[in-house]
């Protein structure tokens, strides 16, 4: 008689996956595929945060709304940090609600669908503070945008331009007879990025309304 074939244990990934679609399921969120349906829940969130309108810099405490209150709104099943502890698998639960939280993460990027959205329907932002509390919303507000949109953006591009330097002194140091190589690689990639930049924000500028501030 043959024994009797073992299926093999599931990861801890393999688990987080279904757990994760087991959650989206119970908030009515799967695809016709059975998979976690993304673009159902930028859908949701996108609904709620066009509502979350700032007029002023200090209404974005009281009108943003946290990540954390869109897991509990759109994930009222899942247990949150709190509740990690009292479950059988902590562990699973704490990757699992992290897996989800990806995805709002995702949908609420700088870049991500929710912005684009934001932009053919309501000609708004959707911004981040980046001070206590941590909170999304949404406005056209000139101050809120700098320090929350324009000024995070800019320190991005700085960090990623140092890092590259970091990368080409190490190269220097290491090959200092094609010192003058790297160097050049360190310019060329610079000016790359400003001129391509430059284009984006020429071609901006040109479909700008002839109403919009010079400042």
């Amino acid at each position: 008689m043959e024994p009797e074939a073992q299926l093999p244990l599931e990861t801890l990934a393999q688990r987080v996956s279904r757990e994760a679609k087991l959650a989206y399921g119970r908030a009515n969120m799967l695809d016709e595929y059975g998979d976690r349906n993304t673009p159902l829940l930028a859908s949701k969130i996108y609904d709620r945060i066009a509502k979350a309108v700032v007029e002023s810099p200090g209404e974005r405490a009281k009108v943003g709304i946290g990540k954390e209150a869109f897991m509990t709104e759109l994930f009222p099943q899942l247990p949150g940090k709190t509740e990690w502890v009292d479950q059988a698998d902590p562990e699973l639960a704490e990757k699992t609600y992290n897996a989800i939280g990806a995805d709002v993460s995702r949908a609420l990027a700088s870049d991500g669908p929710v912005q684009a959205r934001l932009n053919g329907n309501l000609g708004m932002l959707l911004c981040r503070t980046r001070r206590h509390p941590n909170v999304y919303y949404v406005t056209r507000n000139l101050k809120c945008i700098t320090e929350d949109y324009a000024e995070p953006s800019a320190r991005r591009a700085t960090a990623a331009l140092e890092s590259h330097a970091v990368l080409m002194a190490l190269a220097i140091e290491r090959l200092p007879e094609h010192a003058k190589k790297f160097e050049r690689a360190y310019d060329a990639a610079g000016k790359l990025a400003l001129q391509s930049g430059r284009a984006k924000i020429q071609n901006a500028l040109d479909a700008a309304s002839s109403n919009g501030d010079d400042e």
